[in-house]
């Protein structure tokens, strides 16, 4: 090959890449949640990678388990959908790891997790609205966020990684599961709440003696 079909070349492959590039900016990336996280706390923060010049759209969904129930209405029996919070305090991690696997695709039957029952995938309703977020930047993005006040339950971190279009080219997910304060840990706290407290009582006692 000449030299200068060799220029040809390198000049088009290096328009094909900047060309690739623009187009197909890398997906954004959940830095937390980590996959399968299992908290007893009520608040976790919610961190996104993302590529300069990337735009992407944040959402928390509350998975709740879907049941059919029949009432009377005037003599006549209705159904009707109501939700619930499913009922997951006594699952392990491995246990939020087998249903990550399910929501994922990666199983298409849910295992059977260590309280004897099967995983299964729940019904996820918004429990923040969507926020997106783009990095007009050249370098990588970080958008953060500390949700707070959150119940028992279990969520799901979904990002999705937007085109220039205002299309969805890739999605991520993070299923958090948060776990109500066990007895020990909250009497644990509110001991270690009362001996600070008397703590600061002494010292203010003994700074004005």
């Amino acid at each position: 090959m000449s030299r200068r079909l060799a220029r040809i070349a390198a000049f088009t492959l290096a328009l094909v890449l900047l060309f690739t590039c623009v187009c197909f900016a890398a997906p954004a990336e959940i830095v937390s949640p980590s996959s399968s996280t299992v908290t007893e706390s009520d608040s976790f923060l919610i961190s996104v990678k993302l590529a300069g010049g990337g735009k992407a759209r944040i959402t928390v969904y509350q998975e709740l388990e879907a049941k059919t129930v029949t009432r009377t209405v005037s003599g006549t029996a209705v159904k009707s959908t109501e939700y619930y919070v499913p009922a997951l305090q006594d699952i392990t991690a491995e246990d939020l790891e087998s249903i990550t696997e399910l929501y994922s695709g990666a199983v298409t039957k849910g295992a059977v997790l260590s309280n004897g029952k099967t995983a299964v995938r729940y019904t996820g309703r918004e429990y923040t609205d969507p926020v997106v977020y783009e990095n007009k930047t050249e370098g990588i993005g970080l958008y953060t966020k500390q949700l707070s006040g959150v119940e028992p339950g279990l969520y799901r971190v979904k990002v999705d990684t937007l085109g220039k279009d205002g299309k969805v080219s890739s999605s991520v997910f993070s299923l958090v599961l948060v776990k109500a304060k066990s007895k020990d840990k909250t009497e644990l706290f509110e001991s270690a709440q009362s001996t600070a407290a008397q703590t600061i009582k002494t010292v203010i006692k003994n700074i004005f003696k």
